[in-house]
């Protein structure tokens, strides 16, 4: 896995949310036709959304274009383009990708 890719990715989702997060769980998901993202993270009080309104849109931008790469890189692995794939990030530093390849339910984005 492209480390730095991930922290790319990672730089950028954490402007997105509050300063005190303890563990962020960020979730994308894409087919031939749309692509979407959100994320929740959790503090030691309290939780709540990765708000893609906090970033600028050469953020989002970039953030789609990571995405994607991330997906093209892991299908010249796996020989499959994932369509769901789940990001959670500890304060710690630990992370853990996981990735599914069913199609996509568009009425719901918690898969």
């Amino acid at each position: 896995m492209n480390t730095e890719l991930i922290q790319s990715i990672y730089r950028i989702v954490v402007n997105g949310v509050d300063s005190k997060w303890k563990v962020i769980e960020f979730r994308y998901k894409i087919d031939d036709t749309q692509s979407e993202y959100q994320g929740s993270y959790k503090t030691e009080d309290d939780k709540g959304y990765f708000d893609p309104d906090g970033l600028s849109r050469e953020e989002r931008n970039e953030l789609s274009d990571l995405l994607l790469l991330l997906r093209s890189k892991m299908g010249e692995t796996s020989g499959e383009l994932f369509t769901h794939c789940i990001l959670k990030f500890e304060s710690d530093g630990n992370f853990n990708i996981d990735v599914s390849y069913g199609p996509v339910d568009w009425s719901v984005m918690a898969d």
